[in-house]
């Protein structure tokens, strides 16, 4: 995870990307991309009452693969983040770590997962 410029606002780091097609082809997809996020923390007098991400759009390439398993026709999904349901884990930090997409049969997106860690808190 990296810092961005200072007049970007934000973090950058890549994530791994995992696509679900609904189609009956078989496809080949775009396995990490860089994703440009936020995070905003709401406090509270007893800790950590909120973690809010603000992500940057991305876009993956997906390919449908020939009878021989090649690489053919190729598609560019542009997805938006805004959209995105959010799951959690305990982790070392608060950062987006993978994104799940899944897509319709004509290439529209279904549902986009983002799945985050956070810092559990420490016992006692």
């Amino acid at each position: 995870m990296k810092r961005l410029l200072e007049e970007m606002e934000g973090y950058e780091t890549e994530v791994k990307v995992f696509v679900t097609y609904t189609g009956e082809d078989d496809i080949d997809y775009t396995t990490t991309v860089p994703l440009q996020y936020d995070i905003e923390l709401e406090y509270r007098s007893w800790g950590i009452k909120e973690v809010l991400f603000s992500f940057k759009p991305i876009s993956i390439e997906v390919w449908l693969l020939d009878v021989e398993g090649d690489q053919g026709e190729k598609k560019v999904i542009d997805l938006d983040m805004t959209a995105a349901k959010k799951s959690w884990s305990a982790g070392e930090s608060y950062m987006p770590l993978n994104v799940d997409v899944t897509l319709n049969p004509d290439f529209s997106v279904k549902s986009i997962e983002i799945g985050c860690s956070y810092i559990k808190p420490q016992d006692g």
